[in-house]
């Protein structure tokens, strides 16, 4: 399973003391002295979100803790102090780009930070789901399931601010549109297809995993096609060699769509090749009930109704203990 990388920051970047002069002018000295109280907190919160690593399993789950803790503590700041951090302009918060540690961006509205901390959110939860998802237990195939579903809300509460858009076409462009559509689109075809390996675990019937891997293929496709369609400035979607921008990301999206497609198909035909012996002891082998060609047979259960969007839901809940 594919995972994304972090954006970073620069710890010598610090924006308390302008926190300190926005929450002194806002609301006074004695309001911004009480608030120096809880800097540290909030200074020790950002250091931990900016030392995040996402190399094992242990270290995944200590950056989605502290990622969290520190968007909340965000977002208790963005209510009363987003509109004159806009106005005043006293902040100075930077992020570097996930693929192009050189391409950085800088900006005095909360929202900056609040769009990087949820994208690092999704990639540490991408990464917890990838390294999850190599053990052989059903928990683990579960869990990262969730996992990469979580990234995908992530990546989606990131769309929802348009950080292009709200900020300037300046921001990196991991946190555009096309690339924040892209990355949610994979996270929800990988969260698919461990749902797929959950059913065949638990020897569910052909019918419904037949309906989970077309799914699939259809979630691989929708990604490998927003993924193809990207243009990173300066960076590619992974550092594995490719020529052009989302091109090693956009194959592997690609090539398990099609794999999930004829794990599909292969499914519909042992399912009807089923059907077909109890009805056909001594007719042609070649075809199934009523006398249909076995690709006729194959080709309607794949077309029988639209498993792209709602199953991933209906079968995460058939699936669960």
């Amino acid at each position: 399973m594919l995972s994304f990388p972090l954006k970073t920051c620069d710890l010598t970047t610090d924006w308390m003391e302008g926190l300190h002069t926005l929450t002194s002018t806002s609301f006074g000295e004695a309001c911004a002295k009480a608030c120096l109280e809880s800097s540290s907190a909030l200074r020790q919160a950002q250091k931990l979100v900016a030392k995040a690593k996402l190399s094992t399993d242990n270290e995944a789950s200590q950056a989605v803790e502290a990622l969290l803790n520190y968007y909340h503590i965000l977002l208790r700041l963005e209510a009363p102090l987003g509109a004159d951090a806009r106005d005043r302009k006293v902040l100075s918060i930077q992020w570097r780009s996930a693929w192009d540690g050189a391409a950085k961006f800088k900006h005095h509205e909360l929202g900056l930070e609040i769009a990087a901390v949820l994208f690092n959110l999704a990639a540490a939860f991408s990464a917890r789901g990838a390294l999850a998802q190599g053990a052989d237990d059903v928990e683990s195939v579960k869990a990262a399931a969730r996992d990469f579903q979580l990234a995908a809300g992530a990546l989606a509460e990131v769309e929802s601010l348009s950080p292009h858009a709200a900020l300037g076409e300046a921001c990196t462009d991991d946190l555009s549109d096309g690339c924040l559509v892209a990355l949610r689109e994979l996270m929800l075809a990988q969260a698919q297809a461990c749902v797929c390996t959950k059913a065949e675990a638990d020897g569910m019937g052909g019918a419904l995993r037949c309906k989970l891997m077309v799914g699939a293929s259809k979630a691989y496709g929708r990604a490998a096609a927003a993924l193809e369609a990207l243009g990173l400035a300066g960076g590619r979607l992974e550092k594995l060699g490719g020529k052009r921008p989302g091109a090693d990301f956009a194959a592997v999206a690609a090539a398990r769509g099609s794999y999930y497609e004829a794990c599909a198909r292969w499914q519909a035909a042992q399912d009807a090749a089923e059907a077909g012996r109890g009805q056909n002891h001594k007719g042609d082998r070649r075809t199934g009930p009523s006398g249909q060609k076995w690709d006729s047979v194959v080709l309607s259960k794949l077309g029988e109704e639209d498993c792209s969007d709602a199953s991933y839901d209906d079968a995460e809940n058939q699936c669960s203990d």
